[in-house]
């Protein structure tokens, strides 16, 4: 966890979400959400009430140095709440453009693909509008799901693009209506040629 945490810091990923959502308190928005993407990175990923459990065995108390009662899976919740879809294509499109400056993406080749998850959001759950019934690729056609659509470089499948989708459209139609604005997105980013 360590070493990802320091990888994020040239990608100045914690200021960039305070410059999109606002960084007060501590952790601020962008500590949480960069604890709950490391734990989902270092292959022992658990539930957000485990969270604070699972970071006090890694050296976040090094790097984040807060107590473990702030890491409640409230707090991780009450931040990502601070975050909605428009920012998060803006977060995604500025660290994907500090990170080819870093990193030195060269691939010039892309590769798109959609898909789609199930939830377990109950039908009756008025408030996301995203999750819908849909032809469900995992053959779970008694749930809601979203879609999703990512483009990445093809040698280092480096992420360049993403958009989530409502799960009642088809991979097709998702690809369709998203060309333009993936178009757009790579080219801003260098890959456009």
């Amino acid at each position: 966890m360590a070493v990802l945490w320091q990888r994020a810091r040239p990608l100045e990923v914690v200021p960039t979400i305070a410059g999109v959502v606002g960084g007060r308190g501590r952790p601020s928005v962008g500590e949480y959400l960069l604890l709950a993407a490391l734990n989902r990175a270092v292959g022992d990923p658990c539930s957000k009430p485990a969270c604070a459990d699972w970071s006090e065995r890694t050296r976040r108390t090094r790097l984040l140095p807060v107590p473990a009662g702030q890491l409640s899976s409230q707090r991780v919740w009450d931040a990502r709440d601070q975050v909605d879809g428009t920012a998060v294509q803006t977060l995604f499109h500025q660290v994907a453009q500090r990170a080819r400056t870093h990193v030195g993406v060269q691939d010039q080749v892309v590769a798109v693909n959609t898909t789609n998850y199930v939830t377990s959001i109950a039908s009756d759950n008025g408030r996301p509008t995203l999750p819908q019934r849909g032809h469900s690729q995992a053959k779970r056609h008694d749930v809601r799901q979203v879609g999703r659509a990512l483009a990445v470089t093809q040698r280092d499948q480096r992420p360049l693009f993403h958009e989530v989708d409502a799960g009642n459209r088809t991979d097709a139609a998702t690809v369709d209506a998203l060309v333009p604005q993936l178009l757009r997105e790579l080219s801003d980013v260098g890959q456009g040629r």
